[in-house]
């Protein structure tokens, strides 16, 4: 007799998550924030760039939310328009325009507003009050 699995369940249950997400009226859709974000770039992404995250945000190429609670990685760059609280990863550039507190690593790094945690980069750019430690070749 052959050996039952729970992948085929898994997967089930996986898909009907993330229909419940993105469909039109769902309450996820209609949310002024969401649990997951994944962005190809800025205009092709699950939800629009004025939705907060507070969890996990993927960008292939860009990505843009307004808040960020969590995990943002990115292969080229994580855009926030408000604030991050979290970690935000990316192999060039990394922009909050509001206040940031966590880890931020990438190539370039942008706050505009008050910086706590850690920031390493080739340049670190921080325009209000650091609290923590920046380390870079340019602050």
């Amino acid at each position: 007799m052959p050996r039952k699995t729970a992948a085929p369940y898994m997967l089930c249950l996986c898909l009907a998550f993330a229909t419940a997400l993105i469909a039109p009226g769902s309450v996820a859709a209609e949310s002024p924030w969401s649990p997951v974000q994944l962005a190809v770039w800025d205009t092709v992404q699950i939800f629009d760039s004025k939705k907060s995250i507070y969890g996990f945000r993927y960008s292939l190429i860009r990505g843009v939310n307004h808040d960020v609670f969590g995990l943002g990685i990115s292969s080229f760059a994580n855009v926030a328009t408000g604030d991050v609280l979290g970690a935000q990863f990316s192999l060039a550039h990394n922009r909050v325009d509001g206040d940031f507190g966590g880890i931020q690593l990438s190539g370039y790094n942008k706050v505009s507003g008050k910086f706590y945690g850690l920031q390493a980069a080739g340049v670190n750019s921080t325009s209000a009050k650091v609290i923590g430690l920046q380390t870079a070749l340019l602050n």
